[in-house]
């Protein structure tokens, strides 16, 4: 006799207990804002049979679902061309492959520097572009102007007010 009773105040109890309180949502909104994964002070290296191809570091990196930050990042690659880029912070949208450069972004490649505040990278389509003033140097000239578009691939630059001098080599 006790058993039926005690099914019966269970069942009444959870009918009671379902009416009286809704269930907890989680938002939606949130999952985006804390990270799947943290890490602080790293490298990160991608090795081939060739060798190590390239090098990530970082103050504080973190994986969220649709993009990686990097704080303080430094990426360089030394096959096929050795590159250096650093950043205050580097974001990386895993969905379209583009790479937003806040804040003292520094490009080194073999024929030029480049500085600016703000700069965007483009994988697909190999473009680096400043967003905003820039100024960059070479072995035989030096340039300021706003709006620079690098074409990796091809090694065109375009850029809008651009103000350089070239120097001129000697021996000619």
């Amino acid at each position: 006799m006790k058993l039926p009773l005690f099914l019966i105040a269970t069942i009444l109890f959870f009918s009671l207990w379902s009416a009286l309180f809704e269930p907890y949502e989680t938002k939606k909104g949130i999952k985006d804002a804390v990270a799947e994964a943290e890490f602080v002070n790293f490298v990160s290296k991608k090795i081939s049979v060739s060798g190590v191809e390239s090098e990530l570091s970082g103050s504080l990196g973190e994986k969220f679902s649709d993009r990686v930050t990097v704080y303080d990042m430094i990426y360089k690659t030394f096959t096929p061309k050795k590159e250096s880029l650093k950043a205050k912070k580097g974001v990386y949208n895993t969905v379209n492959e583009i790479i937003d450069l806040y804040g003292d972004v520094f490009y080194e490649g073999k024929e030029f520097i480049f500085l600016s505040d703000r700069a965007r990278y483009a994988k697909k389509t190999e473009t680096f572009r400043s967003l905003g003033p820039f100024s960059m140097k070479g072995e035989s000239f030096s340039a300021t102007g706003t709006d620079l578009i690098y074409y990796r691939n091809k090694g065109k630059i375009l850029a809008k007010s651009v103000k350089a001098t070239i120097k001129e080599k000697k021996g000619r």
